[in-house]
């Protein structure tokens, strides 16, 4: 979505995608100043962009659900494989060895499903803070476009 509007210095036009996913706040609350000084896009746009953080919000809370499900996989695997690696080496298992080749690819795997586990808690953790930024942008606009010219 690209918002255009009317500055004293010429036309402002802006990638609503990547600016308020990347965007200091500061920033988006100064846009949305500049923007409803221009009477006729502040109307054109604040329902669009409201609905377009609604949308994005609604797109970031379902990718974190999405993730919690291959978190719970991701998890289950890397308990599975830790405990493979402890019997490994534990005597009185049936799969003891002391090959050291299998014992480190047996490491290695439970090294991979950890990574993969903290990779998965890493994007829960991203999308949950990016659906709470389009949330507090979502406020602003209240504040600052629907509040009338003495918006704070």
């Amino acid at each position: 979505m690209i918002i255009t509007y009317k500055i004293p210095s010429g036309i402002m036009r802006i990638n609503a995608d990547e600016f308020f996913r990347l965007a200091r706040r500061s920033a988006i609350r100064r846009m949305f100043k500049q923007l409803r000084q221009d009477d006729k896009a502040a109307a054109e746009y604040t329902s669009q962009i409201r609905e377009h953080l609604k949308r994005r919000e609604q797109e970031e809370r379902d990718e974190a659900a999405r993730l919690y499900g291959e978190l719970v996989d991701a998890g289950t695997q890397c308990r599975e494989a830790k405990v493979r690696y402890e019997e490994m080496q534990n005597p009185f298992c049936e799969c003891y060895t002391r090959d050291k080749k299998v014992l480190e690819v047996a490491k290695a795997v439970v090294q991979a499903a950890r990574s993969e586990y903290v990779h998965i808690n890493h994007g829960i953790e991203e999308a949950q803070k990016m659906e709470k930024r389009y949330k507090e942008i979502q406020e602003d606009i209240t504040k600052i476009l629907e509040g009338g010219r003495n918006g704070k």
